[in-house]
């Protein structure tokens, strides 16, 4: 495939502009997470993508990425020589989500060429209103929809893009994606699973219904799917006891504590002298209120432990320690 294919109006540039064009170009090969621009105080010059996958985002003070826009084959990037349009006030990152090959055209070729040619300056103009359209309807998405119909609507078109309904994909990564937090991609995604629209795993989330007609009922949520509460959130908090009890009640056996189902003997409990949790954020706090139960229940000694300190601090266990690790999200990098 060849750039004179790709540039969508090579005929409508004179045989002197073309060759310009053609004497300044480069051809680039990035790795995955390769970062091709960075700011607005890095112009890098307009990108044409031969093969690959880009992304472009914007990253706040606090450091939260959501991404702008994706560029796919023969798909033309101007953020990445915003040095040529002195109105661009923010800064964009451009990122390979995928290994790419791309062109690059120096950015004082092409604004030189933009003064000279009008189909190029119409052409560029074009394209400019096209990209903060995307940047409009992002800003609709996130003043309008709601997180469950933002993720789920992400969710069927990662899936059209990857062409699988089992997308290899982190919970961070889709955070990254919308411009949110982890643990809310979290909450939501259990949410799903419970619906029995998503399965879970480490790194994967499956869409389990072939035809997506069930997959779609996420973009259109009603009241009533949140079971008459105003918010998802206050939602979760009310159905806490029926969560605690189908939590608890598959492992009591004869008004006993039963976990012959995940392998866990008798008589390992009952040799354990000392039981040390180690988690982090909110689920140390749950550690917290569990060492109170646990002593004064059964006058066992507990030890909570940040797990970001937990190798740190030369911990003593051995044979007769429980070791107790819990993870809100699955994926607490410093408890796994």
């Amino acid at each position: 495939m060849e750039f004179q294919n790709c540039f969508p109006i090579w005929d409508k540039l004179s045989e002197d502009q073309q060759g310009r064009i053609l004497g300044r170009l480069r051809l680039r090969s990035v790795k995955k997470g390769t970062v091709l621009h960075n700011g607005g105080e890095d112009c890098t010059g307009l990108l044409l993508v031969k093969s690959g996958r880009l992304r472009a985002y914007i990253l706040s003070e606090a450091g939260r990425e959501i991404t702008i826009y994706r560029l796919f084959d023969r798909d033309i990037c101007l953020f990445s020589a915003s040095c040529m349009m002195r109105s661009i006030q923010f800064e964009v990152t451009i990122e390979a989500e995928q290994d790419t090959e791309l062109w690059v055209i120096p950015a004082e070729v092409y604004r030189k060429l933009m003064e000279e040619s009008a189909p190029l300056s119409n052409y560029t103009n074009e394209l400019m209103a096209a990209r903060f359209s995307e940047v409009m309807w992002l800003v609709e998405q996130v003043m309008w929809k709601s997180m469950d119909q933002r993720i789920a609507k992400f969710l069927l078109e990662e899936s059209v893009i990857e062409g699988t309904n089992r997308l290899s994909i982190t919970h961070e990564t889709i955070a990254n994606h919308l411009g949110t937090h982890r643990e809310v991609v979290t909450r939501m995604l259990r949410y799903f699973q419970n619906e029995g629209m998503v399965k879970l795993s480490r790194g994967v989330v499956e869409l389990t219904d072939e035809d997506m007609d069930y997959m779609g009922r996420m973009l259109f949520f009603s009241d009533a799917e949140k079971g008459g509460y105003e918010h998802f959130m206050f939602k979760e908090i009310m159905e806490q006891p029926q969560v605690i009890r189908e939590t608890i009640m598959p492992r009591i056996k004869d008004g006993k504590p039963d976990f012959s189902q995940e392998g866990i003997p008798d008589e390992m409990l009952r040799a354990c002298k000392r039981i040390c949790v180690i988690a982090c954020g909110t689920a140390m706090h749950a550690g917290l209120v569990g060492k109170s139960l646990i002593q004064a229940m059964i006058g066992i000694h507990v030890d909570v432990v940040m797990a970001s300190e937990f190798m740190y601090n030369d911990p003593v266990v051995n044979k007769d320690t429980l070791v107790v690790a819990i993870s809100q999200s699955g994926e607490t990098i410093d408890t796994l």
